[in-house]
């Protein structure tokens, strides 16, 4: 057994007894010892095995109750058809004794030596079931007819589940401030469950603490393009969600077809608990799924789609998202920027402007062969079917047909929810007065361009410049691990080293501005201005008549 992962063991158990001829072919194929054959022909053909080969005269009939009429059967059918996974469930379920195992590999395959010729089904369990890794690969039924040694190749499925912020593009993290809303969509696959009885599909959400889910009536599921309707899946929140902000669990997952794409879309706020800087706000999902083919028959997810403990399930790894934030620190001095000058009563506006996502979600109804929906005349759409006039026993009309009412009687409609991602402009006002320590703190600041002016202004001192300012965060464009960080940065600052990154950090996300306000006022004062040019004036007038007074003697001395 080829490609499987460790920490299986695999399992043979013979169901055809058979010999090989010189040709290296197996023949005299009859039932082993231990098979359950009762009512097995009938089991076989509800799984799809074919009971004719052929048309006419050239038409053969295979009688499934004969071992040897089933081979030539599954010879019609491809390897990993679905017709050949329920014919292993039937012989899974009408199995003997096991003929041979192995739980560790040689190499790097798993071998079952000492076989002797027939047909076999191979079983797949878990080593250790207590403690199998997140993300393992689901479990595998195969199979085989042995003339020899024979090598087959796991396909164990695996389930995934990702997250993507929409930006309005998808992403894995982004930048936001307090107040803003972040759209998220979670993306998995309708899984394979061919061979299992119940199939528990569950996807889990976390958000950290700096973001508030913005509640289930903004969350919509889609599969294969078109809108899941809410009964077909529970969503548990609070205590009901084991840890999570919120689990989305399918109460029949088997309605859908294999590997159609599913979507959540959900909503998200930042809040005042935002982390800043580097860490970000992660949120992260992953999947729970039935993953034993095996053991796949306790509990019912049509009445309880969140799997109990006894419930063989998987689990996958973590995807992560995140959000960052960055804050602007103020603090406010008198005269110059050092210890013990810090003024208190000083108020600022910080205003400006920042992108932010926003999405538009519409309800359309599209003509699909297997919608739910009959569109009627009056444009509305219902999930009553057309029908002709019902009758009672005795031939007359219980109930009048209503095709009337129906724009076709014909035509099937699905309802598919379209959410449209682009950005608009948010206006940023934040207000705040210093305190005994100076300091104003404008915390949950996503990249924009701000304005912080002065608006009050502590007596006997000046009014500090308005200062000018761009915030620039530049997220990771992978997030993995959930340890990558954003880098910010500050542009366009009037005047001139006015905001800067606190202790010159480009992944703390905090930025500071130290504002100075000078004591005294703009109008002239004692000692000032106004008395230099008292004395420059009166300096010119007594210049002038020094001037006057030499001018007359001359002119007296000349006469």
């Amino acid at each position: 057994m080829t490609g499987a992962e460790d920490g299986h063991t695999f399992k043979a158990y013979r169901i055809f007894d058979g010999s090989v001829d010189t040709n290296g072919k197996l023949g005299d194929i009859e039932w082993a010892t231990g098979v359950n054959t009762d009512g097995i022909a009938a089991a076989l053909s509800s799984a799809g095995l074919p009971t004719t080969k052929g048309t006419g005269d050239n038409a053969v009939n295979f009688d499934l109750s004969k071992a040897a009429d089933v081979a030539k059967a599954m010879g019609e059918t491809t390897d990993d058809s679905d017709i050949m996974k329920a014919v292993a469930d039937v012989f899974y379920a009408r199995k003997g004794a096991v003929t041979g195992s192995a739980n560790s590999k040689t190499g790097d395959n798993y071998v079952i030596s000492n076989q002797l010729a027939g047909y076999y089904l191979v079983t797949d369990e878990y080593t250790d079931a207590d403690n199998v890794a997140d993300g393992a690969a689901t479990l595998s039924r195969n199979v085989m007819a042995v003339v020899g040694d024979v090598t087959a190749a796991v396909k164990n499925d695996k389930p995934e589940v990702h997250k993507k912020i929409m930006d309005p593009d998808p992403v894995d993290s982004n930048k936001a401030g307090i107040g803003d809303h972040v759209f998220y969509r979670i993306d998995s696959k309708v899984p394979n469950y061919v061979g299992y009885d119940k199939y528990f599909f569950v996807i889990n959400d976390k958000l950290s603490n700096g973001l508030t889910f913005d509640g289930t009536e903004n969350l919509v599921v889609t599969v294969d393009g078109t809108t899941v309707d809410p009964s077909k899946y529970t969503v548990y929140t609070g205590s009901e969600a084991d840890g999570y902000t919120f689990r989305v669990a399918f109460k029949n997952i088997k309605e859908f077809t294999v590997d159609k794409v599913i979507y959540v879309y959900y909503s998200a706020t930042v809040n005042e608990n935002a982390k800043i800087g580097d860490t970000g706000n992660p949120n992260t999902v992953d999947l729970t799924y039935s993953n034993n083919p095996n053991d796949s028959h306790g509990g019912n997810p049509s009445e309880n789609p969140k799997p109990t403990d006894d419930i063989p399930t998987g689990k996958t790894v973590e995807d992560k998202t995140i959000t960052y934030v960055s804050e602007l620190i103020l603090t406010k001095y008198k005269d110059e920027v050092k210890a013990g000058n810090e003024l208190a009563g000083a108020e600022f506006t910080l205003t400006g402007t920042s992108t932010i996502p926003t999405a538009t979600g519409t309800d359309v109804f599209v003509k699909k062969d297997n919608g739910d929906y009959w569109k009627l005349n009056n444009n509305t759409y219902t999930t009553t079917a057309p029908h002709d006039d019902i009758l009672r026993s005795d031939g007359s009309v219980a109930v009048n047909s209503n095709k009337s009412n129906y724009a076709s009687v014909t035509d099937k409609y699905s309802l598919q929810h379209v959410t449209t991602y682009s950005t608009v402009t948010k206006e940023v006002f934040m207000q705040g007065t210093t305190g005994a320590n100076g300091i104003i703190d404008f915390k949950g600041l996503g990249a924009g361009t701000y304005t912080l002016k002065e608006t009050i202004t502590p007596q006997g001192y000046t009014t500090a410049q308005d200062i000018e300012f761009t915030i620039v965060i530049s997220t990771p464009e992978t997030v993995s691990t959930g340890t990558e960080t954003a880098t910010f940065s500050v542009t366009s600052v009037t005047p001139a080293g006015a905001v800067t990154l606190k202790d010159g950090s480009a992944t703390a996300g905090i930025y500071k501005t130290d504002v100075v306000d000078l004591s005294g006022t703009t109008l002239p004062s004692t000692g000032g201005m106004g008395t230099t040019l008292f004395y420059i004036g009166g300096g010119i007038l007594v210049l002038a008549a020094v001037i006057l007074l030499v001018t007359k003697r001359r002119m007296s001395a000349n006469d």
